[in-house]
């Protein structure tokens, strides 16, 4: 070993400010004791969403102190219409961005790489050319159900790149075992490298809030992009009929950005709930807190999900959940934090919030929140990378100190 601590690099496919909040939390988490964090970021930027000024100082490597990380960035301008030059461009300039890395601070012991598409695919041509072991991390919600929609997400092209991925991986974490059939039919030779570790969350941060909960309104919340594969469609249909059999004051808040925006503000006048239901945008994450706290009951309704990492976060506040048979959340939710329905189903999702609503008093925000506290708290998910790093550093012939 360099030194009494092992360096470790964590290659995120997308990151603050792009979302990726939760790869924030992972590397914040494992920098511990000996183990010492740096975060590499090569961001995507468009010509239409980004500005000449942001596109220019994003193109140009900088190093910052966030928290306990170092964090270096560069940027990759993105051309429309051109997917395989795009991908092949941005896992270039990330590895000169990892070159760059190498020259400042010296070669990590180990890689983390967030994703197979493509942080994945940088890691395995790093290890390649460097001979860096990686843990690949597997989190795209693609790979959790084969289902059309999902396999859409997945062009024959990516198959080649992803292989290689999985095939140089020291290891592949897998953030649900809903994602393991997936990728071992795409390598099967992997199985026996597959690990399954859940994401974590500060249990420090989502906590009880400090009164009961009022349930009168009764309000309901969610969080996600606004995209086809989180279901909000079904869930404002689904909360329309529920507001219709009941009487009383209800409300829905969703919080995250989009490009069905304008489609969900559609269909909640559609339906006559435009004036229950409020759709926020980006929600910072003190608010979401605040959020979770007031509300009565969280609903992630996805049509397919890798894990779902707004439901430990809820029910972490100890906030009831409904969530779908769509891969991550079938390992998450249990009989005594909520209840799970099948996807893309109106009525039954519509038959859960009634259930929940008139069974309320049943639900134990203590309990509710002491599973989340057990299984997915940083404590106990760092431990259990520390020792897969240092089995796989073991096996390359280093020993901790």
């Amino acid at each position: 070993m360099k030194s009494d601590s092992v360096q470790v690099l964590i290659l995120p496919s997308w990151y603050l400010p792009d979302g990726g909040g939760f790869f924030k939390d992972h590397a914040e988490a494992l920098h511990f004791e000996k183990f010492k964090v740096d975060v590499l970021v090569n961001r995507v930027l468009g010509i239409t969403r980004h500005s000449l000024a942001q596109i220019l100082k994003s193109r140009r490597i900088s190093e910052d102190k966030e928290g306990p990380l170092t964090v270096i960035r560069s940027g990759y301008l993105r051309w429309p219409g051109l997917d395989r030059v795009n991908v092949n461009g941005w896992v270039a300039k990330y590895m000169k961005l990892y070159e760059h890395y190498v020259d400042e601070k010296g070669p990590p012991d180990i890689i983390i790489a967030h994703s197979s598409i493509w942080a994945g695919f940088v890691a395995a041509q790093i290890k390649e050319k460097y001979q860096v072991p990686y843990i690949l991390v597997e989190h795209r919600s693609r790979f959790a159900k084969d289902v059309e929609a999902a396999q859409k997400m997945i062009r024959e092209w990516y198959f080649p790149y992803i292989r290689k991925t999985l095939v140089l991986a020291n290891r592949i974490v897998t953030v649900s075992k809903a994602l393991d059939n997936k990728l071992i039919s795409i390598s099967p030779g992997i199985r026996n490298k597959i690990v399954t570790l859940p994401n974590l969350i500060d249990t420090d941060f989502f906590v009880l809030p400090e009164k009961k909960r009022d349930t009168d309104p009764f309000t309901i919340v969610s969080f996600g992009i606004l995209e086809y594969v989180k279901g909000f469609d079904i869930l404002i249909e689904a909360f329309s009929k529920f507001v219709k059999k009941h009487e009383g004051e209800f409300f829905l808040r969703i919080g995250g950005r989009g490009q069905k925006m304008r489609v969900l503000k559609k269909l909640s006048q559609k339906f006559g709930v435009e004036e229950r239901v409020s759709l926020h945008g980006y929600v910072p994450r003190e608010e979401v807190v605040r959020e979770m706290q007031s509300a009565n009951l969280f609903i992630l309704p996805s049509r397919f999900e890798a894990f779902g990492v707004v439901l430990i976060e809820a029910m972490s506040t100890g906030c009831p959940v409904i969530s779908t048979h769509s891969g991550g959340p079938d390992y998450i939710v249990k009989k005594d934090s909520g209840l799970l329905i099948e996807p893309d189903n109106v009525n039954e999702l519509v038959e859960a919030i009634t259930k929940i609503y008139q069974n309320y008093q049943n639900y134990d925000p203590e309990k509710i929140r002491e599973d989340v506290v057990n299984n997915y708290s940083e404590d106990v998910i760092r431990d259990k990378y520390h020792n897969l790093i240092l089995e796989v550093l073991n096996e390359k012939g280093f020993s901790s100190k």
